[in-house]
């Protein structure tokens, strides 16, 4: 099975605000730009721990983690950010890995932006039904 890859840009929500108040000017905003794996896996997504940093994160909740091998370990929950990937944006908190691991985006960001996953082509791509911005899904 192959593995989809994309660049994605993350930025600090609490810094966009404090900017937009006027309370820090626009180029205090931490941002990255950065290649994530679309893990259809995971749930969250997921940055490691000096990327969090970079960014200012703060710890705002912990979770259980399962891993794919069965293992558990509890992570910390970093502070909203703002999740950009192929043209849209959503907000969300991030699951912080140890330093080093590769950068996540699973179900939860991919839903909300309504993107879908083609393996087949090794691909991400957004849904043919909404092709202009994403769909909210109301069950």
């Amino acid at each position: 099975m192959g593995m989809i890859k994309k660049k994605v840009k993350i930025t600090n929500s609490a810094d966009l605000v404090k900017s937009k108040a006027g309370i820090i000017p626009t180029d205090k905003i931490r941002s990255v730009e950065v290649e994530a794996i679309i893990d259809s896996g995971a749930r969250m997504l997921c940055l490691p721990a000096d990327l969090a940093e970079t960014l200012g994160l703060e710890i705002v909740d912990k979770r259980t983690v399962r891993y794919a091998n069965g293992d558990k370990d509890i992570k910390n929950i970093g502070s909203a950010v703002k999740f950009e990937l192929m043209g849209r944006q959503t907000e969300c908190r991030v699951l912080i890995e140890k330093t080093g691991a590769p950068v996540l985006v699973g179900q939860i960001p991919l839903e909300d932006l309504d993107f879908l996953i083609d393996m087949a082509k090794e691909d991400l791509a957004v849904n043919p039904e909404s092709p202009f911005m994403p769909m909210a899904y109301m069950y």
